[in-house]
């Protein structure tokens, strides 16, 4: 396991709550990236995109609410096969 510093949590758990609000703001205006033959192409990509990035980062959520509401710090598990861990 891995425990970050707690500003680091706060900052990443910040910018994936700002995702949440870009999500929004483009679930609300993907449709005015109307490409030139008419298509939503360059919408439905960001769409998807900003969907794979709060997949992601949805991960992390887990164990910053889980860490939050158990009164813990934050452990994120790791490979046990990672450069990162043969660090610590």
């Amino acid at each position: 396991m891995y425990i970050p510093d707690s500003n680091i949590s706060h900052t990443v758990a910040a910018l994936s709550i700002s995702r949440v609000f870009e999500m929004t703001f483009w679930v609300w205006s993907y449709h005015e990236l109307v490409g030139e033959s008419g298509g939503y192409t360059a919408g439905y990509l960001v769409l998807l995109s900003q969907g794979i990035h709060l997949l992601i980062m949805s991960d992390f959520l887990y164990h910053y609410v889980s860490a939050l509401y158990s009164g813990t710090p934050l452990e994120l598990p790791i490979h046990q096969d990672t450069v990162f861990d043969r660090m610590l």
